[in-house]
């Protein structure tokens, strides 16, 4: 991956985190916009910032469609997205600014089919036990509404990472689901039992070296910024 692209998908990140930790609801409608119009992947996980401004109200009962409310926050974040649709096919229809849709369909499954489920494992690395544990939780407590979104958003994710061939990099967008995560089980267990759960999330993450699966490259290329030589210092 060249390093202008690299330099991008971390801005993509810094202001998607940004758009969560934000108070003002300004500066959500600034950062969200800015991580959607970096790069169009962003603008997926957009759904997911908003999602967890929702459930930041602990009014919210995850047994009832009824207790959603849309809070300031949220239609913050929805109002981005209307503005970023709104603005696109403004380009598009007036300027001919069309997204590029080449190479980003289901028929490239045919071409990253093979490569798909290793790539599945890279976009959380160990934060996958967070997201299976908590999915465990919402079972056990009958949280249909936690429960519906963790495992949409899952699968809408993992579908569109097979519709193009930099499969990771559509797959990390899915990381805001990681503080959803955080804040449904910081209501349902310990702080202890929280902590041991990122402790172990943690030694996964760093067992497992950052890899970007996309099989138009060489598969040397794909542990280029792994941890192995670290590791080999190590052992």
């Amino acid at each position: 991956m060249d390093p202008v692209t690299v330099h991008l998908d971390t801005f993509s990140y810094f202001f998607i985190l940004l758009s969560l930790y934000a108070n003002s609801n300004t500066l959500i409608i600034l950062f969200s916009s800015c991580a959607a119009w970096n790069d169009e992947r962003c603008f997926l996980a957009l759904f997911l910032v908003g999602f967890f401004h929702l459930c930041n109200d602990y009014k919210i009962r995850f047994t009832s469609f009824n207790s959603l409310k849309i809070n300031s926050k949220c239609l913050s974040v929805l109002a981005s997205i209307l503005l970023y649709l709104m603005l696109r096919l403004f380009l598009s229809v007036n300027f001919n600014m069309h997204t590029p849709s080449t190479g980003a369909n289901l028929m490239m499954f045919s071409k990253t089919g093979f490569y798909f489920p290793f790539g599945v494992l890279t976009f959380l690395e160990g934060f996958w036990i967070m997201v299976i544990l908590a999915i465990i939780l919402t079972v056990k407590g009958n949280d249909y509404i936690i429960f519906y979104f963790f495992v949409v958003s899952a699968l809408v994710f993992i579908l569109l990472s097979g519709c193009v061939t930099d499969i990771s990099r559509v797959g990390t967008c899915l990381f805001p689901i990681v503080f959803v995560c955080l804040n449904y089980l910081h209501r349902k267990i310990s702080q202890f039992e929280l902590q041991t759960i990122l402790l172990v999330c943690l030694v996964f993450s760093f067992l497992i070296p950052p890899i970007v699966v996309c099989p138009d490259w060489s598969i040397n290329f794909w542990f280029s910024n792994s941890n192995f030589d670290l590791l080999k210092k190590i052992i």
